[in-house]
């Protein structure tokens, strides 16, 4: 969604997945998103293409692929009618790396900042994924790597 947002909607062919109504219309004679048809829905056929295919989205050149379990949640979520509410319009969020984003905060220690406490929501409301390896104990953070 990072790229077919209102901010890209001139680039990446106009498509938008941030609000319904755009996400849903038709490409090219081929169905976007087909509720109850995932493997006729592009928004999920196209990230499961090899990724040395120029249609595999999103292309490996702007952005990591999707995990296995991404492209299988958009699967099901296609397959369970792909039920998204009118008055809903998705927005990108920073997607929080341990490493790179909580850690340093941790080793900082307090008073936080409110970009620190901002970026622990994130990461809260994200699931909170915690590294295997990685340990505090002791007063410090240290991680095994």
């Amino acid at each position: 969604m990072s790229c077919h947002n209102a901010k890209h909607a001139g680039e990446n062919g106009k498509y938008r997945l941030d609000i319904k109504s755009e996400a849903f219309k038709p490409h090219k004679k081929a169905e976007r998103i087909l509720p109850g048809h995932p493997d006729d829905s592009q928004v999920y056929s196209l990230t499961v293409l090899p990724l040395a295919d120029d249609d595999h989205m999103p292309p490996s050149k702007a952005r990591e692929p999707l995990t296995k379990e991404q492209s299988e949640i958009i699967k099901r979520w296609i397959a369970e009618g792909a039920v998204w509410p009118d008055d809903v319009t998705l927005k990108t969020v920073q997607k929080i790396d341990f490493v790179r984003d909580v850690e340093p905060i941790l080793e900082q220690g307090g008073p936080l900042s409110a970009k620190s406490k901002e970026t622990l929501q994130l990461w809260i409301e994200q699931g909170a994924p915690w590294p295997d390896g990685v340990k505090i104990g002791g007063g410090q953070t240290g991680a095994a790597r």
